[in-house]
């Protein structure tokens, strides 16, 4: 009768898409879907394509796309994915192939320079050693990690002393920084608060895309995704009426089975929907924070399960705009190795000792990217915009300034995300943590359509 989506990404695109109807009133439609990301947009298309025309899109934001924010900054950016990663097995190359990318060099996405904490860049080829010792566990992660029962951070630490002595490290003073690195670079790709969180196990599920790994969209940015889906590119003449059955700001506070071939649907807004079918499409996080409350009569134990047992955590960005462009033009990142092990920060004193880095951005010469996750970026989005400006400048004065002997300028403009505190995400996106193994739940547990006393779904 209803179906759980988990969604892992999304992007944004502004629309002026209106309510369909007053409150109190009750409409009957062949589907709802709850949620207009991709997931949402997805279904909806291939609903339309498919003759289903009576379906309502429900989104509690204003905008459309989820965690795919694309937003108008002199060239577009992008609050949340920005590149298309993989060839030819990502669903996104194959879409993107009728708009065509820009293909990006392997080599300017590794052109990043570690400093010291000292404001000492680490010399290219110890950095590059210590580089290769990552990329050798990570590769092995792979093939080594199938019955492993341990944490992701725990197989890292057993494996770099013996991969230390297999390489000719001349300075080794940075053997903990680096390892400490290592877990911010885990930490970010996996939204996890620590890698002793994260399941070893869980990184043979990961699929790697083979070929090349780094598409940029050549215009309009991620939310081009959301065009495709709904035909509007590469033909504007076929697309799709989808943008015609999403109602905006229309928070779902309630989903009840009435009978068994009808389900409510509520709206914040005082709006109902009666429906033989739900596809619900939120993130994880909401599921989280909600399940329990959402549903009538609540969900079966299996989903319940998979909502506590699967994780999900936060990734945020820091975007600084400067009035000119201060670093070189071969630097296109830079990241920040602490003398002492940082364990992750729980304080507003200390959350800029987890900015894992700043990269440059494409098609944009005047804008840096910091990234920062965990408990650190739940607590920066709480901090007022200006102190985060003010600490990331003076984080990027202590590293970068002084490694490179210039002076960081004042920022003209600072946008930083906020997915753990909008209550319409919760977080970033999900992972496999020792609980999900414990608990031996996973995603598919969630999509698997709920059925009725016939076996319908």
């Amino acid at each position: 009768m209803w179906t759980l989506v988990n969604v892992i990404t999304a992007v944004g695109l502004f629309t002026g898409i209106n309510v369909f109807l007053q409150r109190g009133q009750t409409k009957e439609v062949d589907v709802v879907i709850v949620g207009a990301g991709p997931s949402g947009i997805a279904a909806a298309s291939r609903l339309l394509e498919n003759g289903v025309d009576k379906i309502v899109v429900l989104e509690a934001e204003d905008r459309i796309g989820g965690r795919i924010h694309t937003i108008p900054l002199d060239y577009q950016f992008h609050l949340t994915v920005e590149l298309v990663i993989g060839d030819p097995v990502n669903g996104v190359v194959d879409l993107g192939r009728a708009v065509r990318f820009n293909e990006k060099e392997e080599s300017e996405q590794k052109n990043s320079f570690p400093i010291e904490e000292s404001g000492e860049l680490v010399d290219r080829g110890v950095s590059a050693e210590y580089m290769k010792i990552y990329e050798e566990i990570s590769a092995s992660t792979r093939s080594q990690l199938h019955n492993y029962t341990g944490s992701l951070g725990q197989y890292y630490t057993q494996q770099f002393p013996s991969k230390l002595e297999e390489h000719s490290i001349s300075d080794r003073h940075l053997d903990k920084q680096f390892l400490s690195w290592f877990e911010k670079a885990e930490n970010i790709m996996d939204a996890s608060d620590s890698w002793f969180y994260t399941s070893g196990r869980g990184e043979t599920v990961y699929r790697e895309c083979s070929g090349n790994l780094y598409w940029a969209w050549k215009t309009g940015g991620y939310h081009t995704v959301l065009h495709l889906l709904m035909k509007k590119l590469p033909d504007e003449s076929q697309q799709l009426p989808v943008l015609e059955r999403v109602s905006l700001r229309s928070e779902v506070t309630e989903i009840a089975w009435v009978g068994d071939d009808k389900v409510q649907v509520t709206c914040g807004n005082g709006v109902t929907y009666l429906t033989p079918q739900v596809i619900v499409t939120t993130s994880l996080g909401v599921l989280k924070h909600k399940a329990h409350s959402i549903f009538q009569p609540p969900l079966p134990p299996t989903k319940l399960n998979a909502i506590r047992g699967l994780s999900f955590g936060t990734v945020d960005k820091i975007y600084l705009k400067f009035p000119y462009k201060w670093w070189p033009d071969n630097y296109t990142a830079f990241s920040f190795l602490y003398q002492k092990e940082n364990h992750p920060c729980r304080t507003k004193d200390c959350w800029f000792k987890d900015l894992f880095a700043f990269n440059t951005v494409y098609n944009h010469p005047l804008l840096l990217a910091g990234w920062i996750s965990g408990p650190a970026a739940r607590i920066m989005e709480q901090l007022p915009v200006e102190e985060v400006k003010q600490e990331s400048v003076r984080v990027l004065q202590k590293f970068v300034g002084k490694a490179l002997n210039v002076s960081v300028p004042e920022p003209q403009q600072i946008i930083r995300t906020k997915w753990h505190t909008n209550p319409h995400f919760r977080g970033s996106y999900s992972y496999r943590s020792l609980k999900t193994e414990a608990m031996g739940v996973s995603a598919a547990d969630l999509a698997e359509p709920l059925l009725n006393t016939k076996g319908l779904p």
